[in-house]
C-alpha cells in the first residue's frame, strides 16, 4: 500500500509528481521515448513531403499551397503525434499506477499491459483532440460567417457616410482577439475536463471489452474532474512553461547559424524536439494520474476500497496456507 494514497493538495500532487519522476526517471523517460520517436518521424515525413512536393511549400498568396502545407503537416506530424501520445500516455499511466501503489514496473511490461486497450485509448485521444480543436476553431468560424454577412454592408455605409474605416478595423481586431481568447479558454477547459479519460479507460477498463466507443471513459472523466479543473490547468500550465523554456534553451544556439534551412539546423531542431519531449512529457502524465487517484479518493474513498481488498486478499491467502498445511498425528 502506498504511503501517499491519501487526499493531496495541488502542491502535494506536484511534489509527489517530481518525486516519482526523479526516483523512476529511467522508467518514465524510456516510456516517453516512443512518443519522441514518433514526433521526429512525423516531422521528417512532413519535411520530405514539402521538399519533394513544391506545391506543399507555404505560400500565403496561394490558397492551394496553404491547403497542401496544412495537409502534409497534419498527415505527417499530427497523425504520428496522436499515435505516439496514445501509446506513451497509456504506458505512463499504467507505470504510475504501479509505482504509486509501491509495485514494480518496467517499460516493456507497461507497454504490454496496455496493448489490449490500445485501440480504445487511441479513440479517446482522437475524440478529445477533435473536441478541443473544435472549441478552438468554432468561434473563428462563427465570426467569419457573421462577418461575411454584416461586414460588407457596414463598410459600404461607412464609405457612403464619409466615416473612417479605422474604427471598423479596430472592431475587427477586437473580435479576432476575443474569438481567439474565447476559443482558447473553452478548449483548455474541455481538455482539463476530459484529461482523466485515459486513466479511467485503462485502470477501470472503460469501455468494457474491445468497444470502439469512448463515451463511457469520457463521461467518467467529466464526473471525476469536477472540482479539479484548476488543478489540472496548473499542471498543464507548468508543463507548458517547462517545455517551452527547455526547448528554447536548446534551440537558441542554432539561431547563430546563418542558413536556418541547412541540414545541420534541421537535425539539431529534431534532436532538441526528441530530448525535450522525452524529458518533459512524463511530468504532465504522472500528475494527471495522481489527480485521477486523488479524485477517486476524495469522491469514492478509493483508499478504503484498496485497504479492504488488501485485507480480503490477506485473509484468503491465510486460509489457503492453513488448508495446505500438513496435518499432525
Amino acid at each position: 500500500m502506498a504511503t501517499a494514497l491519501r487526499p493531496m493538495s495541488t502542491g502535494e500532487v506536484l511534489d509527489r509528481t517530481f518525486n516519482l519522476y526523479r526516483s523512476h526517471f529511467p522508467l518514465f523517460a524510456g516510456i516517453a521515448t516512443i512518443l519522441s520517436l514518433m514526433i521526429v518521424l512525423g516531422s521528417l515525413i512532413s519535411i520530405l513531403l514539402t521538399y519533394y512536393f513544391p506545391a506543399a511549400n507555404f505560400d500565403p498568396q496561394n490558397p492551394s499551397s496553404i491547403i497542401w502545407f496544412i495537409g502534409t503537416w497534419v498527415v505527417g506530424l499530427l497523425l504520428f503525434y496522436l499515435t505516439g501520445y496514445a501509446l506513451a500516455s497509456g504506458a505512463t499511466i499504467y507505470a504510475v499506477s504501479q509505482v504509486h501503489l509501491s509495485n514494480p514496473a518496467t517499460i516493456r511490461g507497461s507497454y504490454r499491459r496496455i496493448y489490449p486497450r490500445l485501440w480504445s485509448i487511441t479513440v479517446i485521444v482522437l475524440r478529445v483532440f477533435v473536441r478541443c480543436m473544435g472549441a478552438l476553431l468554432l468561434p473563428y468560424l462563427l465570426m467569419f460567417v457573421t462577418f461575411l454577412k454584416i461586414g460588407p454592408p457596414i463598410a459600404r455605409s461607412l464609405i457612403v457616410s464619409g466615416g473612417s474605416l479605422a474604427a471598423f478595423r479596430v472592431i475587427l481586431v477586437v473580435l479576432l482577439l476575443g474569438s481567439f481568447l474565447g476559443g482558447l479558454i473553452w478548449s483548455i477547459r474541455l481538455y482539463c475536463r476530459y484529461s482523466l479519460a485515459v486513466p479511467a479507460c485503462l485502470l477501470e477498463k472503460l469501455p468494457s471489452g474491445d468497444a470502439v466507443k469512448a463515451g463511457p471513459a469520457i463521461k467518467r472523466s467529466a464526473n471525476l474532474a469536477k472540482g479539479a479543473l484548476f488543478r489540472v490547468f496548473v499542471v498543464i500550465l507548468l508543463v507548458t512553461i517547462l517545455d517551452f523554456a527547455f526547448t528554447f534553451a536548446l534551440q537558441y544556439p542554432a539561431t547563430f547559424i546563418g542558413n536556418q534551412d541547412s541540414y545541420l539546423v534541421i537535425g539539431w531542431n529534431l534532436l532538441v524536439t526528441f530530448i525535450a519531449s522525452t524529458l518533459v512529457f512524463p511530468i504532465s502524465t504522472i500528475a494527471i494520474s495522481l489527480i485521477y487517484y486523488d479524485q477517486r479518493i476524495r469522491k469514492e474513498a478509493f483508499d478504503l476500497q484498496l485497504m479492504i481488498e488488501a485485507v480480503g486478499q490477506a485473509q484468503t491467502l491465510q486460509h489457503q496456507n492453513i488448508a495446505a498445511a500438513p496435518g499432525i498425528g
